[in-house]
């Protein structure tokens, strides 16, 4: 094969001005590899990005065509030198091309080595695909939050992709776990075997926490943390509401964090290699095919499905 499909973003606009382009395959160079796509993971950065909001928009707006997506895993299929032939046929995933490179809605995708990880064989391709970008965003807003044995935390909008896997990673570092989100979601993430703490907010008023990891922003968060009692510290992950949030925070005198999410390959092996173990489990709501991809966004953008979004591509 020297052509394949990729999914361009030409223009910045609502999810119809995605485009299937045929690709040339690219001259793969030292130390990189050409990995057949199997499946890439739709993230919120996505659709904000073609919306041309945010900071990748701005940094990417001169740079049009561009590829979407972080999140991918798949099969090894050309090495760019002899010392890594050995990895021919090798599953891998990665959250890849961070921050402005992309590349991920690809039937090939080519990536640096230290790029990706094995995936390990108890493990599904489309679970790996789906786990770096959120997986790294909940791990890590946990360890600004200063999460530890015997927390109380609350996770607002725990039905989402982050939410989900955060809610489970601090279960797993032995923290007491309140999670927030629709009947319906709560329904679907039930098929997991976690044992979920639902809370409505109605309930929530005057309760203290240690931690609040919000994956909602905006005025919601803002009124939620105005009716609860003491906390400790907040993690608020919409960037484009951080701000206002912090804001709120700061009249209860409580610390708020907003960060981006950075590669971290151990912290990305510690979880591939909870889900082998059964120990982390990610839901993945809704598979669509490469030509589907504006209704994978559209899905996204509205709320339609608790958890992961996919795109196959296999």
């Amino acid at each position: 094969m020297s052509v394949f499909n990729a999914c361009h973003i030409p223009f910045f606009g609502d999810a119809h001005v995605l485009r299937i382009q045929e690709c040339a395959l690219p001259e793969i160079k030292k130390n990189q590899l050409l990995v057949n796509v199997v499946a890439a993971s739709v993230n919120p950065i996505d659709f904000k990005t073609r919306a041309g909001l945010g900071w990748v928009a701005k940094e990417i707006k001169d740079n049009l065509p561009w590829v979407p997506g972080f999140d991918m895993a798949g099969i090894i299929s050309a090495v760019g030198d002899e010392d890594n032939e050995h990895l021919m046929g090798q599953y891998v995933f990665g959250m890849i091309g961070i921050p402005f490179k992309g590349g991920a809605y690809s039937e090939y995708c080519t990536v640096e080595k230290d790029e990706v990880l094995f995936v390990p064989p108890k493990v599904d391709l489309r679970q790996a695909a789906a786990l770096p970008l959120a997986g790294l965003t909940a791990f890590q807003a946990l360890q600004y939050g200063k999460v530890k044995a015997g927390d109380r935390v609350l996770i607002f909008g725990a039905t989402g992709g982050v939410g989900h896997i955060a809610a489970q990673l601090a279960s797993i570092q032995g923290a007491k776990v309140i999670c927030t989100g629709s009947e319906a979601k709560r329904e679907a993430l039930s098929a997991l075997d976690f044992q979920w703490q639902w809370q409505d907010e109605s309930g929530l008023v005057n309760q203290d926490f240690d931690l609040v990891v919000d994956c909602v922003g905006g005025e919601p968060a803002i009124n939620l943390l105005n009716q609860l009692g003491q906390v400790t510290n907040v993690v608020t992950l919409p960037t484009l509401t951080a701000d206002a949030v912090k804001q709120a925070a700061s009249l209860k005198n409580t610390a708020c964090f907003n960060f981006l999410v950075e590669v971290n390959n151990q912290q990305l092996q510690t979880m591939i290699d909870w889900i082998a173990e059964g120990l982390l489990q990610i839901y993945v709501a809704k598979t669509y095919g490469l030509n589907d991809v504006a209704m994978a966004h559209i899905a996204l953008e509205e709320g339609q499905y608790a958890g992961k979004v996919l795109l196959d591509l296999g």
